[in-house]
């Protein structure tokens, strides 16, 4: 019932309020004519959940999000954010000619277990730049 009665009219009034004021250019900032395209990011992560004080990759692919190629030469700038707020671990890097970047480490035996949060932080040339966002499970055992 809600769905069709309110629906309806919400984009007619959207479409009529919209165009007058200036959303859609701030939002699309003007660059002098250059192209930049999306980026996709993906997470591949190896153990999940992994136990303190094992060892842990994480694979970040980076590829165009409309052709799926890859993207060489994408710089990442990331962060580990350890469970318990009370520990970051930055890495960065650059991806390989087939768009991955590998990021090993060793879990710390005596941290905190439950959930680590994965920032990347990813600029390509031709690209907009893209926060990305993973996590996995540190066990205690």
């Amino acid at each position: 019932l809600n769905e069709t009665g309110t629906l309806a009219p919400q984009p007619e009034q959207q479409m009529t309020s919209t165009p007058p004021p200036s959303s859609g250019a701030s939002s699309q900032p003007a660059t002098s004519g250059e192209n930049t395209k999306t980026m996709s990011v993906r997470f591949d992560i190896l153990n999940n959940p992994v136990s303190r004080g094992s060892d842990q990759n994480i694979t970040i692919t980076v590829s165009d999000a409309a052709s799926n190629e890859s993207i060489p030469g994408a710089t990442i700038t990331g962060k580990l954010l350890y469970p318990g707020d009370n520990y970051v671990k930055d890495f960065a890097g650059t991806t390989d000619p087939n768009g991955q970047f590998v990021y090993h480490w060793t879990i710390g035996k005596n941290g905190d277990g439950g959930e680590l949060t994965i920032e990347a932080q990813v600029v390509a040339p031709g690209y907009e730049s893209q926060l990305a966002k993973s996590a996995f499970q540190i066990n205690e055992g």
